[in-house]
């Protein structure tokens, strides 16, 4: 007579716990959605292949610990411990081949764009241990005493402040001398933040307003800062523009004309204007103020929105020299920051502006060259 194998597990809890595990897998698996922009057929794809490589994790677990599985699958009949390990393993390959066969079934616009994600997940990750290691050598270095007497003074010292607005641009600058300088200010909406700011530092007064050119991402709240600041000297490009922010600006403050190689003497810092077009030959992008502050043996270059035209003509005019920052051009779009650019300039380091919520910019292979 045929002995019944009967399953005398007394591990219930433990199956209990495994295949409630597996059923919130799936469920997880079914309802995250690709972190890049999708179509329908790439979700299904996404979801199937996080399904199947889920399960490869948890399926032979699954049937490890039950014996009524395992009598119908002929890996496991022999019932010794080396079967079962092997069969597990085997169907461990099996879903994993499955899910990244899946996977390699995605439209070529998707994987385009996931390499593209990858990558840009890569650059931040670099920025955000170099932030660290540098916040780590601050951090030892003011522990010293000797090493914090190297701290500037208030009445001698160069500070940059590259302002988060977003989409757009903003950089508020502590100058040697006392006096203060702002480059563009973003949106309008970001103004009151920009005010507050900068009145929380002590300061009424802004000694030099530049509006590198006429986008609403660059001078939108300008005309709120003038309105709140005590305004010394306000620099932009006077080519005419059709937007509400500049024609507000242009009606209501003293816009001062300023031309290439011309000096801003600050101290013992200076600001020189590498390029601006005031006759509108260029396009508004191209039309814009280029700067560079120099203090004591460092340079800062700060390039509005230029493309690679005006990059080419800075290189024909031998106007560049090494910098040890650069703010990047047009918030990381691949139409600036030229390779022949950078080489000229060989920035130390650099700082790009653009909304975390927005995917064009910083562009991939703006990255790449950098």
């Amino acid at each position: 007579m045929k002995k019944e194998y009967k399953d005398k597990t007394n591990n219930k809890y433990l199956k209990i716990f495994f295949h409630s595990f597996f059923i919130l897998l799936l469920v997880a698996g079914f309802l995250i959605d690709p972190p890049i922009m999708a179509n329908n057929y790439d979700k299904i794809l996404f979801k199937l292949t996080n399904i199947l490589l889920l399960s490869s994790l948890i399926i032979p677990i699954l049937i490890l610990t039950s014996k009524k599985i395992k009598l119908h699958l002929p890996m496991f009949k022999k019932r010794k411990w080396w079967s079962s390990l092997f069969g597990s393993f085997i169907i461990f390959l099996l879903l994993g081949f499955s899910g990244k066969l899946c996977d390699s079934y995605h439209t070529e616009f998707y994987q385009s764009n996931y390499e593209e994600y990858k990558e840009i997940e890569k650059v931040e990750n670099l920025s955000n241990k170099n932030i660290n290691e540098i916040e780590k050598v601050w951090n030892d270095l003011s522990e010293n005493e000797e090493e914090k007497q190297l701290v500037p003074n208030e009445t001698n010292h160069l500070k940059i402040h590259y302002l988060d607005v977003g989409q757009g641009d903003s950089t508020f600058i502590e100058l040697p001398n006392s006096q203060i300088m702002l480059i563009d200010v973003g949106e309008s909406k970001e103004s009151s933040k920009i005010t507050k700011y900068i009145q929380e530092l002590g300061y009424q007064k802004i000694d030099y307003l530049i509006g590198t050119h006429s986008d609403d991402d660059h001078i939108g709240g300008m005309m709120d800062i003038v309105n709140n600041f005590e305004i010394e000297n306000l620099y932009m490009p006077l080519k005419e523009a059709n937007n509400q922010s500049y024609i507000e600006l242009s009606k209501n403050a003293n816009i001062q004309r300023i031309e290439i190689n011309d000096i801003i003497n600050i101290g013992s810092a200076n600001a020189i204007i590498k390029w601006v077009d005031n006759m509108g030959e260029y396009s508004d992008n191209n039309s814009l103020i280029v700067l560079q502050l120099n203090y004591k043996d460092k340079k800062y270059l700060f390039t509005g929105d230029i493309e690679t035209k005006v990059d080419n003509e800075l290189i024909k005019q031998n106007a560049l020299e090494e910098i040890d920052i650069l703010k990047v051009a047009h918030h990381g779009s691949n139409s600036s920051t030229s390779e022949k650019f950078l080489n000229e300039i060989k920035p130390k380091s650099v700082i790009i502006s653009s909304g975390s919520t927005y995917s064009k910019f910083p562009n991939i292979e703006c990255l790449k060259r950098i």
